[in-house]
């Protein structure tokens, strides 16, 4: 219960600031009533690793459609994904919260995907060709690797 009420105090603070910020600092009170104050809405600040995972999950689910739909390229995670997600969701910019997860996703894990299908396009182009007498897919299987010096991902193409 405690927890409800301190979030409650926080955001009316919040909402507080905004207005004093646009009374006192910008005096332009009239932008504020044209955003409506019932439209300002405070965030909690995403501290579990639960909540992490599931929208790092979330967001890989989409890359995993995406290239289903739009290449026919079924992407697979063995058990090693595990501790990228834990790598992930350890290694981000607390202050840029949720955003901060999709940056890393979108510089490292859509970054790596991009380069293995571009090094692989001949065999990958080749397997899709072949297919399409089956399910027209083409399998990328990716496992997470990780030494003191380097990480990545390792490929397989069937």
């Amino acid at each position: 219960m405690p927890k409800d009420t301190d979030s409650k105090k926080i955001q009316e603070h919040f909402i507080s600031e905004v207005k004093k910020y646009f009374s006192d600092e910008l005096k332009r009170p009239e932008i504020l009533n044209r955003i409506g104050i019932p439209n300002i809405i405070p965030f909690n600040k995403i501290t579990s690793l639960e909540i992490k995972l599931d929208i790092i999950k979330s967001k890989i689910k989409k890359i995993k459609e995406f290239l289903l739909k739009e290449k026919n390229i079924k992407l697979i995670f063995d058990d090693s994904i595990e501790a990228y997600y834990t790598l992930v969701a350890n290694n981000v910019d607390d202050s840029m919260e949720a955003r901060s997860l999709i940056l890393f996703l979108e510089t490292d894990l859509v970054k790596a995907i991009s380069n293995i299908i571009f090094k692989n396009r001949e065999l990958i182009e080749k397997k899709l060709l072949e297919s399409e007498d089956d399910d027209g897919l083409v399998n990328l299987k990716l496992k997470y690797v990780s030494s003191n010096d380097s990480r990545g991902f390792k490929e397989e193409i069937f």
